[in-house]
C-alpha cells in the first residue's frame, strides 16, 4: 500500500521537498516508486533523459489523475504522456507519489486511500516568478516546440500569460483551503532556511519515521542549494525567496492583488494589500 503524497503547485520547491522526504523514507527503508521497481524510471533516463527536466525523474512517480484514475506522467518527444495504472499494481509498488493535481482531485480518486499526505505552500509571487523562468527553460521548450516566448521579458511583457499563471496559482490555494485538514501543510520557506533541521524532524514524526540527528544534518547538507545545484542543475535557479521584487511591475503587481492577493492573506505571507 503506498504510504505517502506529496502535493504541491508546480514551481513550489517541490523537488526540494521530495529529496527531504525520499531521503527519511530511505533511512527507514521505506523508500521505492513504482517506476523504479518496474524498470519505466531506466527506460525513461536512458531514452528519453533530453525530455526530463531534472536528473533522477525517471524514478519519480510523478502522477496526473485521468477520468478518476491515476496515470504517471511520461516526458517525450510529443510533450508529456499519460500510462494508465492498475490501483492495486501501481499501490503495492509505490510508496511515495508526487502530483500537482488539485487536493480535491486526489481526493477523489483512488489516491485518497493513502495514508499520509502532504501539501507544500510557497509564496505565491515566488512562485508566479519561477514558473515564468521555468516555461523558457530549454528543456521545457523542447516539450512545447508550439511556445512562442523563448525570454522570461517576453513573458512578463504578455500580461495574459502573467495573469493566467497566477490564476492557477490561486485556484491551487483555494483547493487546498477547502481540503486542508486532509494534509500537513509544509512552508518552503521553512524547509530553506536556518530552521531546516527543525522541519524534517517534523517531516520525520509525521510520518512516524525514525531519524537521528546525525542523519537530520546529513539531510540538510545533501539537500542544501548548493548542492542541489550540483546535483540537478539548471532545474534548481536560486532557491531564494523575493525574486520577484526583480520583476514585477505596479501593474503585475496589481494582477496579483485582484486575483489572488486574498490567497497570500490567507496563506500569512502579508497582512493585508499594501505590499
Amino acid at each position: 500500500m503506498s504510504y505517502l503524497i506529496q502535493n504541491g503547485y508546480q514551481k513550489s520547491g517541490n523537488n526540494l521537498l521530495y529529496r527531504v522526504l525520499s531521503d527519511l523514507l530511505k533511512y527507514n527503508d521505506l523508500y521505492k516508486t513504482y517506476s523504479s521497481e518496474t524498470g519505466i524510471g531506466e527506460i525513461i533516463e536512458d531514452c528519453l533523459s533530453e525530455y526530463c527536466t531534472f536528473p533522477g525523474q525517471g524514478e519519480i512517480d510523478a502522477v496526473r489523475v485521468y477520468d478518476g484514475r491515476p496515470c504517471l506522467v511520461v516526458p517525450c518527444p510529443s510533450g508529456i504522456k499519460k500510462v494508465s495504472l492498475s490501483d492495486d499494481l501501481f499501490m503495492g509498488l509505490s510508496n511515495f507519489v508526487w502530483s500537482h493535481d488539485l487536493p480535491s482531485i486526489l481526493l477523489e480518486s483512488s489516491l485518497r486511500m493513502i495514508p499520509k499526505k502532504i501539501y507544500l505552500i510557497r509564496d505565491g509571487r515566488d512562485v508566479v516568478n519561477s514558473e515564468l523562468h521555468h516555461m523558457v527553460r530549454k528543456h521545457v521548450l523542447l516539450l512545447n516546440p508550439q511556445f512562442k516566448y523563448t525570454s522570461v521579458e517576453q513573458l512578463y511583457s504578455d500580461l495574459n500569460v502573467f495573469e493566467r499563471v497566477v490564476k492557477r496559482w490561486a485556484a491551487h490555494i483555494r483547493d487546498y483551503l477547502d481540503n486542508a485538514g486532509e494534509f500537513m501543510l509544509v512552508r518552503y520557506e521553512e524547509l530553506n532556511s536556518s530552521k531546516k533541521n527543525i522541519m524534517i524532524k517534523k517531516l520525520a514524526d509525521f510520518l512516524c519515521l525514525k531519524v537521528s540527528d546525525s542523519e537530520v544534518e546529513k539531510i540538510v547538507f545533501e539537500t542544501s542549494i548548493e548542492n542541489s545545484k550540483k546535483m540537478i542543475g539548471e532545474h534548481v535557479r536560486s532557491g531564494k525567496s523575493g525574486g520577484w521584487h526583480e520583476h514585477f511591475t505596479n501593474v503585475h503587481k496589481g494582477i496579483f492583488k485582484k486575483h489572488a492577493g486574498e490567497c497570500l492573506i490567507m496563506m500569512k505571507y502579508v497582512e493585508d494589500m499594501n505590499w
